[in-house]
């Protein structure tokens, strides 16, 4: 089967640097893959730059084994279509990830980190599961990881931080084992250490392993200090407000399932409840009645919506 396409079309569907897509070259998408642990991780979390690297193939014709484009126009669709009687490697995109864990669910150890007080006493636990000891202990320590430039801070780097006369030991609680005996055992020495009386650091939910490390504590703890600076300045926490502050950070909470301890503190609307005089008084204690969405929107607002007063209300700032 031949296609006929027009050189414009030709020249987007070879470029060596902006296959498939005018946004994501190579030296963009090799940037955005250090960013992910696995590559379960990075298709689910930005599947255009995921897609993308797989179109840069290479693709090889299985008649001729002479590399093609991955993609050809389609004149019927008018778009591109992955070409027939085609291989593609994924060459490219190996290429990428080739820092990433082949699996979640490869044999890790139980560690933890413990503090103790100038008098030898435990002020602190933190367990977790790992597949490499070495590099998990430095990252919780430097709060440095390859796979992004930034500074991600840790349960454990925080607690250091904020105590730095406390002594630190790393232990290794456990050999290898699969996955799910790891995970199973990571909540058991956790759920010991709290029947004790320990203070435990975890953040997020046991299990997370190489999967999260570090991003569930991120993710969870940038919320939290968005709730207590909400809290210190007299404001309620409402979760659609933070949708809009931090819709990045909210939408991967809510994709790492982190909802009961990212969320904690917000509030989904406001539960007191306006009388309609109420309402007219605060909406008319507003500038305008754009200014009285920004400031009740989660309150008086939306109360104001229900009951069906908003009209009147707004005709009340048009005079």
């Amino acid at each position: 089967m031949k296609y006929i396409i027009t050189e414009s079309q030709y020249k987007f569907l070879i470029n060596d640097e902006k296959l498939g897509s005018t946004k994501y070259t190579k030296d963009v998408l090799s940037k955005i893959a250090l960013q992910y642990r696995t590559k379960k991780e990075f298709e689910r979390a930005n599947q255009g730059a995921y897609q993308a690297a797989i179109k840069f193939g290479p693709c090889y014709d299985l008649t001729t084994n002479e590399e093609v484009p991955c993609k050809v126009w389609s004149k019927e669709k008018n778009s591109s279509m992955y070409r027939p009687n085609t291989k593609n490697t994924f060459g490219f995109l190996e290429s990428i990830t080739t820092h990433m864990e082949t699996s979640d669910y490869g044999d890790k150890l139980v560690y933890s980190f413990t503090f103790y007080d100038d008098d030898n006493k435990i002020v602190g636990v933190y367990v977790g599961i790992t597949n490499n000891e070495e590099r998990r202990r430095q990252e919780h320590i430097t709060a440095k990881t390859k796979f992004t430039d930034k500074e991600v801070k840790s349960a454990v780097n925080r607690f250091i931080s904020e105590n730095p006369n406390f002594r630190v030991e790393f232990t290794r609680l456990s050999d290898p084992s699969d996955y799910a005996t790891a995970k199973d055992l990571e909540k058991k020495y956790v759920d010991e250490y709290k029947d004790n009386g320990y203070k435990v650091l975890n953040i997020a939910k046991t299990g997370g392993g190489g999967r999260t490390f570090m991003l569930d504590d991120y993710f969870i703890q940038k919320a939290q200090d968005w709730v207590k600076m909400k809290l210190e300045k007299g404001e309620v926490p409402y979760f659609g407000e933070y949708d809009k502050f931090d819709h990045t950070n909210y939408s991967a909470i809510r994709r790492r399932n982190l909802m009961d301890d990212a969320f904690k503190g917000m509030v989904y609307m406001d539960t007191k409840k306006y009388s309609d005089d109420d309402i007219f008084n605060i909406a008319m204690s507003s500038d305008s009645y754009t200014d009285f969405y920004k400031k009740y929107k989660y309150t008086a607002y939306q109360q104001a919506n229900r009951r069906g007063l908003l009209p009147k209300i707004k005709s009340m700032f048009e005079k």
